[in-house]
């Protein structure tokens, strides 16, 4: 333990779940096939998955089916792992598989995120010194504000998780005006997260669309007109490497036409997590972005994810400062009782 940090916590700020209520509403209403649960998977009509846009009309595009470990919905076997593991706090949002990003249908997009919600906040609450709940976002519609507000103040989350578009907008449409000016009032931690298109290559998909998100709110002017913790998943996918490429487009073709920061600026006060999944990425990651600005994120408990966060840290010998990487920033971002 620290001195000066009476409480110095293990926290991973990216996590995942998949209650087991929600499913289960999913499949009353055909949207999900639950056959596999034995076996460790469940299949998702496209229409939540985001595999196609159409809500209300037969598709030809074909179920997902996705690994569904215990971890993901039973909160002793989650426990278990982290225990093994070390780590003491999971920021938890829903899989990004539920989200129905690409859906244009409000009412049901208002409906699953509501419910989404709702079933996250009674999974954490069965561990609540070592679960906080961060809210997903119906990114795309004019009421987005209000489920936040929601999340927050009624249902008592740490965070929010942002996709990069949904409804057919992305996050620098004026639509989530309210939306930004309530997470930089609020200072609520934000953990952006991608949102791959289904006819894009695998998990390459993810790093890109990530940089392509952040690289439009830049040059939009969003990260410097609302000062938000934004943490970016996947240590920022493809972003840390085209940074040089952003700043010299700002510097030589006026992209991202009046803005008073720089693109490196602006990329330093950002946020990233460790899910880089190459211990020479992290070390230059913290290089540029510093410590402090580094958090421990694993994309537990997915197939892709950390299966020892901490010791991903521990590899690139940060020395002091790891401390801050895996915990002191992350306890004050998420407003962790000290």
């Amino acid at each position: 333990m620290s001195p000066g940090y009476p409480t110095l916590r293990q926290v991973d700020v990216h996590t995942h779940a998949l209650p087991r209520p929600l499913l289960d509403w999913l499949a009353a209403e055909g949207l999900a096939d639950l056959g596999g649960l034995t076996e460790g998977t469940i299949t998702l009509d496209p229409r939540v998955s985001g595999a196609t846009t159409a809500t209300t009309t037969p598709t030809a595009a074909a179920p997902v089916t996705l690994p569904y470990p215990v971890e993901a919905y039973d909160v002793d076997a989650r426990l278990a792992v982290m225990d093994e593991v070390g780590v003491e706090v999971h920021a938890v949002g829903i899989s990004p598989q539920l989200r129905a990003p690409l859906s244009t249908d409000e009412v049901f997009v208002r409906e699953l995120t509501r419910r989404s919600n709702e079933a996250l906040a009674e999974f954490v609450a069965g561990a609540p010194d070592q679960l906080v709940a961060l809210a997903s976002v119906p990114v795309g519609l004019p009421d987005a504000a209000d489920e936040v507000r929601y999340c927050l103040d009624e249902l008592g989350m740490a965070g929010v998780t942002l996709g990069t578009r949904g409804a057919g907008r992305d996050l620098v449409d004026p639509v989530h005006t309210p939306l930004w000016e309530l997470l930089a009032q609020r200072h609520v931690f934000t953990l952006l997260h991608p949102v791959a298109a289904p006819d894009r290559a695998g998990s390459v998909a993810t790093a890109i669309d990530i940089a392509l998100g952040v690289t439009a709110l830049l040059r939009a002017g969003v990260l410097e007109t609302y000062d938000v913790p934004l943490c970016l998943a996947y240590g920022g996918g493809a972003l840390p490497a085209l940074r040089g490429l952003l700043q010299r487009g700002w510097e030589r073709l006026d992209e991202g036409p009046g803005l008073r920061h720089s693109p490196l600026d602006q990329l330093r006060r950002l946020y990233y997590d460790t899910a880089t999944f190459d211990t020479l990425q992290l070390q230059q990651l913290v290089e540029f972005a510093g410590p402090a600005h580094v958090v421990m994120g694993s994309d537990f408990p997915a197939v892709l994810g950390d299966t020892d966060p901490i010791g991903v840290v521990e590899a690139c010998q940060f020395g002091p400062v790891q401390e801050m990487i895996t915990g002191v920033t992350a306890t004050s971002l998420l407003r962790l009782p000290g």
